[in-house]
């Protein structure tokens, strides 16, 4: 408890940096576009520098790009699916240079990006998240992130494993997302690849740890849909969720609570009713059972192939 209230400062700091200013600032110079494209490259330029280095975070960066105007492109359409199932087999092929859990941040960025129709958005999305980006990968490095960190890399033969399994557990997911919910439908994919990493990696403790954080959560929210608090509530929990997201890492599954409760909650639009329904919990469960029956799937097959080779 001690240690969570000594990193409560410095976690509210954080989310004052990368979240509550590129948002205002974001809004202010790009409108409604580019709120969300200058707070997800600051993110994504951060996170991504201290778990991988600076250098691999601004490689990165152009593909953090490609996910949100893509999926931006593509929201709402039928070929929605396979950008998805794209982007989740791309980030399964990244075990290759122990990048995974970078990489799948682009997938659910793909999965979960607002519709883009204008060529003025598009350009104000790409620029600004290239540039959010920067700014992030600057203030990582300030911080101390090295150029690169060596993640635990796969073989060519492991990382085509994760790719199919991830390619098809995402793609499956966004399929039955879209056929039975086109505007919601993206909650499924995003568990999915949420789960991902633990799942690929094998970190079963982890994954099951994720799984139950991810349904606390869920009942958590679930108990203040039944309170009604007005929208400001919402919204004040959200901020405190992502700062205890940051304050909060063991155990998993508390950390995992926060990130599902912050997620839900910035998903109800400003002075909207808290999104959630019965329905989020299906698809909660659902986006857990495609992606544990893929990838238990292929572990048997992996098992069976090694045991009777010819």
């Amino acid at each position: 408890m001690s240690d969570v209230l000594h990193k409560l400062p410095k976690s509210a700091l954080l989310v004052l940096l990368l979240i509550v200013i590129p948002a205002l600032i974001g809004g202010w110079l790009g409108g409604p576009a580019g709120a969300p494209a200058l707070v997800i490259g600051m993110v994504g330029g951060t996170l991504g520098s201290m778990a991988c280095g600076v250098g691999v975070a601004r490689r990165y960066l152009p593909v953090l790009a490609a996910a949100l105007l893509i999926g931006g492109w593509s929201s709402g359409q039928w070929w929605w699916v396979i950008v998805v199932a794209a982007f989740g087999a791309f980030a399964g092929w990244t075990v290759r240079w122990g990048q995974l859990a970078l990489y799948v941040l682009a997938g659910i960025i793909a999965a979960t990006a607002l519709p883009i129709s204008t060529v003025g958005d598009s350009v104000i999305t790409v620029v600004f998240v290239l540039i959010g980006g920067y700014l992030g990968t600057a203030l990582a490095q300030r911080q101390g992130a090295p150029a690169q960190v060596e993640g635990s890399a796969k073989s060519a033969n492991g990382a085509l494993v994760t790719a199919s399994v991830l390619g098809l557990a995402a793609g499956m997911g966004a399929l039955v997302g879209y056929l039975v919910d086109p505007q919601h439908g993206y909650w499924i994919p995003m568990t999915i690849l949420l789960l991902a990493p633990t799942v690929a990696e094998g970190h079963l403790g982890q994954s099951w740890h994720r799984i139950f954080g991810t349904l606390a959560g869920l009942g958590v929210v679930g108990i203040l849909v039944l309170l009604n608090p007005p929208a400001w509530v919402g919204a004040s929990l959200a901020m405190l969720s992502l700062t205890l997201i940051f304050a909060v890492t063991e155990p998993y599954w508390l950390q995992t609570l926060f990130i599902t409760l912050f997620l839900v909650l910035v998903a109800a639009p400003p002075g909207q009713e808290i999104d959630f329904s019965a329905q989020r919990l299906a698809f909660t469960l659902i986006g857990v059972a495609i992606l544990l029956l893929i990838a238990g799937v292929a572990a048997w097959t992996g098992r069976r192939v090694a045991a009777n080779p010819r």
